[in-house]
C-alpha cells in the first residue's frame, strides 16, 4: 500500500516543478550573487541555460580572444592571430554550451524521472564528447597553421617537430576533466540535489499547510463546543423550569441528573478541545450521561442503549464528533416524534476501500431525513474535522432508515494495536 501511494505524491510535486520559474527560497538560497544567478532556475532549464551562457559565452570567448592575440604578437602575425581567433572562439563556445544545449532540450522533453536522469547524464557526456571533437579540431589547426609558424623559433630544440600542439591550445593530460566540468557536468550534482530539495520543501509546505487546517478545524470545533454547551443548558434549564410546580419530583430529578452531566463531563470537554488523544469509551461517556439527563426529561419518549465491544473502547476517537450525532438525532428525530423513540451507540469494524475501518454508528427510529437535513452546522464541522485529520480515510454518512429513522456513521482508520 505505502509503494503505491509514493508514486502519485511524487508525480503531484513534480507536476508543480516550473522550469520557467525561479526556484523557491526553500531550495536556492545564492542570494543576488550575479556570478550565480543562473541558479536561481531549475537546472538545466532552458532559463538556466540562457542565462549561463550570457556569462560563460563571454568568459570562454575572452580566452580564446587573448590566447589568439598572443599567438599573433608571439609569431608577428596579426592575420594568423585573427585566424586563430576565429577558429578559437566558438570552439570554445561549444565546450562550454554544448553539454548544458542538450541537457535543456532533454528537460523540456518532460520525461519520467528515471528517463530524464538518464538522459540528462547522457546529454552531458554527448557535450563532452563534442568538446574532444573541438579539440581534435584545434589540434588540426594548430598543424597547418601555427606549428609552422612557430618552428623558426623551435629549431633549435629536440624533438620540435614533435611538439605538444596543446601547449598552445590546452594541456592534453586535463582535459577531459576541463570539458567535463566546463561544459555543466558540475551541475549534475546541483540537479540532483535540487530535486531532492525541491521535494523535501514541498512536503514541508504540505506539512504546514496540513497542520494550519488543524489549527482552523480545531478553533472550529471550539467555536462549535461554545455552541453546544450553551444549546444544552438552556433547553435543560427551561425543561427544569417548566417542571418545577406541576412535577417538582422531575425536576429535582432533572437537577440531580444534569449536575452529574457537567461533573462527569465538564473537564473531558475542556480538555478536548484542539486535543486528539481521546478514546472511544471518552466519548461513549459523555454521551451516555447526556442521554441520562435527556432520558429524565423526556421520561419514556427517550430510550438508548449503547453496543459497542470493550475491544474497540479504547481505540482512540475524536473529540466531540458522537456527541454531535447523538445531540442531531434527539433535535431532529426523536423530539418531533409523538411517540419518541429508540438511541443505538454502536461500532465495528468494517473493510472499506481494501483496508480497515473503525464505524461508530448513532442510530434512531424517530421521524427520518427531511428536505435539508444532513448538512447543518454541526454535521459540516465533522466532515471538516475528519477531512483535516484522515484526508479521504475520514467520512461522515448519513443515511435514511427502510422502517423509519436515520443511521449517521463516522468511518475513520482502525488500527488494531491501538485498539
Amino acid at each position: 500500500m505505502a509503494k503505491r501511494g509514493r508514486v502519485p505524491l511524487l508525480s503531484a510535486f513534480m507536476a508543480q516543478y516550473s522550469l520557467n520559474e525561479p526556484l523557491p527560497a526553500e531550495v536556492f538560497e545564492g542570494g543576488s550573487d550575479p556570478w550565480i544567478g543562473y541558479r536561481a532556475f531549475p537546472t538545466y532549464s532552458g532559463q538556466w541555460f540562457w542565462r549561463r551562457t550570457a556569462l560563460f559565452a563571454p568568459f570562454v570567448s575572452g580566452v580564446a580572444l587573448l590566447q589568439s592575440l598572443l599567438i599573433g604578437v608571439s609569431v608577428r602575425s596579426a592575420p594568423l592571430g585573427w585566424l586563430t581567433a576565429a577558429v578559437g572562439v566558438p570552439i570554445w563556445i561549444a565546450i562550454a554550451t554544448a553539454g548544458p544545449a542538450f541537457a535543456a532540450v532533454v528537460r523540456h522533453r518532460h520525461l519520467s524521472i528515471r528517463w530524464e536522469r538518464l538522459a540528462i547524464v547522457i546529454a552531458i557526456v554527448a557535450g563532452v564528447a563534442v568538446s574532444s571533437f573541438g579539440q581534435h579540431l584545434a589540434n588540426e589547426f594548430s598543424r597547418a597553421y601555427i606549428l609552422p609558424a612557430y618552428a623558426p623559433y623551435l629549431s633549435g630544440m629536440a624533438g620540435a617537430q614533435h611538439a605538444d600542439v596543446m601547449t598552445v591550445w590546452l594541456i592534453r593530460s586535463g582535459s577531459g576533466a576541463i570539458f567535463f566540468c566546463l561544459g555543466g557536468g558540475l551541475a549534475l550534482r546541483t540537479y540532483f540535489r535540487e530535486q531532492s530539495t525541491w521535494r523535501d520543501a514541498q512536503r514541508a509546505r504540505e506539512l504546514e499547510r496540513l497542520r494550519q487546517e488543524k489549527v482552523e478545524a480545531d478553533l472550529r470545533l471550539t467555536v462549535l463546543q461554545a455552541q453546544v454547551e450553551p444549546h444544552f443548558l438552556f433547553n435543560t434549564l427551561a425543561s427544569i423550569h417548566s417542571l418545577i410546580r406541576p412535577d417538582p419530583t422531575r425536576a429535582e430529578a432533572t437537577i440531580e441528573a444534569l449536575v452529574d452531566h457537567l461533573r462527569a463531563t465538564m473537564p473531558r470537554f475542556r480538555a478536548d478541545i484542539g486535543s486528539t488523544h481521546s478514546t472511544l469509551a471518552q466519548q461513549i461517556e459523555v454521551c451516555s450521561s447526556y442521554l441520562a439527563v435527556m432520558k429524565v426529561r423526556m421520561g419514556q419518549r427517550l430510550r438508548y442503549t449503547v453496543e459497542v465491544p470493550e475491544s474497540l473502547r479504547v481505540h482512540p476517537f475524536p473529540p466531540l464528533m458522537l456527541i454531535s450525532l447523538v445531540e442531531n438525532a434527539i433535535k431532529h428525530g426523536i423530539e418531533p416524534s409523538p411517540s419518541g423513540g429508540n438511541i443505538v451507540m454502536s461500532a465495528s469494524v468494517e473493510v472499506h476501500g481494501g483496508s480497515q475501518q473503525l464505524a461508530v454508528s448513532v442510530t434512531d427510529d424517530g421521524v427520518g431525513l427531511r428536505t435539508g437535513a444532513g448538512g447543518g452546522l454541526g454535521l459540516n464541522n465533522i466532515r471538516e474535522q475528519l477531512a483535516a485529520r484522515f484526508r479521504e480515510q475520514g467520512a461522515l454518512i448519513i443515511r435514511g432508515r427502510t422502517v423509519g429513522g436515520v443511521i449517521a456513521t463516522i468511518r475513520l482508520p482502525y488500527t488494531e494495536s491501538l485498539a
